[in-house]
């Protein structure tokens, strides 16, 4: 099909050094592209991957978007957020009488941890009282609420959070201070103060789970809510049509206006992981480990029968959240991370020297080494082809960081030095692997598998030149390099479906549908109708017919166990009934609704006669064994059929991959090198 007439799909995933960009047509073409990842505003990297994906595709930016039926975006700048302390200043109004036994602010850990986000000394108690079972006791007082939030503003607050005791059960009085609060400080005024209740994030029963999350989304809000409202005005505004889908954790996207900003911390590792479980599927593989090797860090998560290992909570600078995603261990190693010497050992991170300056190879003012200036040092990359050649590296600007920070402390040479801090790399990555074995939800999921029964599925710029020797180290099974390896998590971000999800908790005697006919149709003013209300008008407003979406319904008992699952909603009062809950114990309903986007699939090539690929020539490579010629291919000549045997190089415009001597495979028809130890 001519690109002209093609309709795209456009997957983005920012990362801490290159922003990456999958595109796919609706013919089955695909295109993929870098960018340097820019820290101070990332969507400026995002909207430079945009104007990358007009140029690869061959079309002007306006003809790109006019012609684009989704984009769907995943941003570190809730991660980053995070991670620098960058949020605005919060202001939080708890339940007086509660005030530190419930929030645990002063003298314990999760107290400190939580203080990384909201000083102590911002948290006020107001008087109002739920009963445990929703009856309101003390309504709050509207005086004494603007006189907590004034003395709040004139301390700081630039947000205000509101969580108050019992109220998943009965959000009554928490409504009531936002009332309150939206009244005294409309916002068509400039000190409009933005007010957000901990039940608008998240229905959990537990009061200090719940208000965790309600701080931690306020402290990511505005950031996020900035920096995607511009990127979406700028794609509307040169001619995309549809809304941008924002990336959530759990698997999922949505557009701005339905995104919490707590969905979307470590999206982007996540979207590789389902990526992973796609190709798992693909390779019908009972049990794989994935890793993600970027500029910043490395990536653990795990698949198991074809989907990706879940989490209920994520932990965010040590402090656990409710919120659901997938299983990820995450260290701080990769291409871009500093290293360093501290009593004779070789350190890697955690800090990073990103897309800019960089690596010292980089040439644009770095000085500190990487593991990038060890691998072009020892040959891996070629410094006139890096990215494809649209960057040049500077070996004698690596040799000389190597030779100044490891070299001179160590007595070793420049090439002794980046032989080292290669073998460290591999030593670090193969301890996180171990690390993530070790967690007991992955332990669980696993069994009794062995390691060399785990395959690996190796992606990340980072991954080629150093999980394979990784694999080789921890006594994995096969790894597998997909041809999309450079960009996965974007091409993961591609296979997501938009989805919302909806929460009510609730008395089960008010699902059970007393004194109507359990296998009738839903009750019309029950609770799940009003939720299945709430998700169609959302898939309306995502440019959807409600009615397509797909509605599924759990029922969660109080303390979280799963009761019913996979129930349609006119299902639930003849689920709740069989079950036999009383009708006063307390259930949450939680409803997902999907409404299905173009995905594309993995790419299929047929095979080629003959067992190898002709090399594209040779490179001198410094290896444990010594220094010697090693053939080098070119990853888009690769075809299936075409066998690898190592020590070898693998080159393509977003990765170079170094295969082992010992590990050798081949080139299948989705275009994934699967290599194993003697094969």
């Amino acid at each position: 099909m001519d690109a002209t007439q093609a309709v795209f799909n456009i997957g983005v995933d920012t990362g801490g050094t290159f922003t990456d960009a999958f595109i796919a047509d609706d013919a089955g073409e695909r295109w993929t592209v870098k960018v340097p990842t820019t820290p101070h505003d990332l969507t400026v990297c995002f909207c430079a991957a945009i104007e990358a994906s007009a140029q690869a595709v061959g079309l002007a930016r306006p003809d790109l978007l006019r012609r684009t039926a989704v984009i769907r975006f995943s941003s570190t700048i809730a991660t980053n957020t995070a991670l620098t302390r960058s949020g605005p200043k919060l202001g939080l109004l708890v339940t007086a009488a509660d005030q530190q036994a419930l929030y645990g602010v002063a003298g314990t850990v999760a107290g400190a941890r939580l203080a990384q986000f909201i000083e102590p000394d911002m948290i006020t108690g107001i008087a109002e009282a739920v009963s445990p079972g929703g009856e309101v006791l003390l309504s709050p007082s509207p005086d004494e609420i603007i006189a907590a939030v004034r003395d709040l503003l004139e301390r700081g607050a630039r947000l205000l959070v509101v969580c108050l005791r019992h109220s998943a059960v009965n959000p009554a009085n928490e409504a009531a201070v936002g009332r309150i609060i939206n009244a005294s400080y409309p916002r068509h005024y400039l000190g409009a103060v933005p007010t957000l209740l901990s039940t608008d994030v998240s229905v959990v029963a537990d009061d200090a789970d719940r208000m965790a999350a309600a701080v931690v989304n306020g402290y990511l809000h505005r950031r996020l809510a900035t920096s995607l409202y511009k990127a979406e005005d700028d794609l509307r505004a040169t001619g995309l049509a549809r809304p941008l889908l924002i990336v959530a954790a759990d698997g999922s996207v949505a557009r701005v206006a339905k995104t919490r900003a707590l969905a979307t911390y470590q999206s982007g590792p996540a979207a590789g992981v389902h990526g992973a479980a796609l190709l798992a599927r693909s390779y019908g593989l009972g049990a794989a480990l994935t890793a993600d090797v970027g500029g910043t860090s490395t990536d653990f998560g795990l698949v198991v029968a074809g989907s990706p290992v879940r989490r209920a909570r994520i932990d965010v600078a040590g402090l656990e959240i409710a919120q659901p995603s997938v299983e990820l261990h995450s260290i701080a190693l990769g291409g871009g991370s500093v290293i360093s010497v501290r009593d004779g050992t070789i350190g890697i991170g955690p800090d990073s020297a990103g897309a800019a300056p960089g690596p010292a190879c980089f040439g644009l003012g770095g000085s500190d080494p990487t593991p990038t200036d060890a691998w072009l040092v020892l040959g891996y990359l070629d410094p006139a082809n890096y990215l494809g050649g649209r960057r040049r590296l500077f070996p004698d600007l690596a040799a000389d960081a190597l030779l100044r920070v490891v070299g001179a402390p160590l007595g070793l040479s420049a090439d002794q030095a980046a032989l080292a801090v290669a073998e460290a790399a591999v030593q670090a990555a193969a301890a996180g692997l171990r690390q993530m074995l070790a967690r007991p939800a992955v332990r669980a999921s696993i069994g009794g598998v062995s390691a060399a029964d785990l395959a690996l599925i190796s992606y990340g710029g980072g991954g080629g030149c150093l999980l394979p020797a990784v694999a080789v180290q921890a006594g994995l099974g096969p790894v597998y390099l997909p041809v999309l390896s450079p960009v996965f998590s974007a091409f993961g971000v591609s296979t997501f479906d938009v989805q919302h999800a909806y929460e009510a908790r609730m008395p089960a005697g008010q699902l059970s549908g007393a004194g109507l006919d359990p296998m009738g149709p839903m009750d019309p003013t029950g609770p799940v109708a009003a939720l299945v209300a709430a998700a169609r008008r959302d898939a309306r407003g995502e440019g959807f017919d409600p009615e397509q979406a797909q509605l599924v319904i759990s029922v969660l008992a109080g303390d979280g166990t799963v009761v019913a699952d996979g129930l349609e909603p006119g299902q639930v009062a003849a689920a709740v009934q069989r079950i036999g809950l009383a009708a006063d114990q307390p259930v949450l309903v939680r409803l997902r609704a999907t409404c299905a986007v173009h995905q594309p699939g993995l790419p299929r090539r047929a095979e080629v006669d003959g067992s190898g690929p002709p090399p594209a020539g040779q490179r001198s490579v410094l290896l444990s064994a010594g220094r010697r010629e090693v053939p080098v291919y070119a990853r888009d000549r690769l075809r299936p059929g075409h066998a690898l045997s190592g020590p070898c190089l693998v080159e393509s415009s977003g990765s170079t991959y170094l295969i082992p001597a010992g590990m050798a495979g081949r080139v299948d028809h989705f275009g994934t090198a699967i290599l194993a130890p003697g094969a």
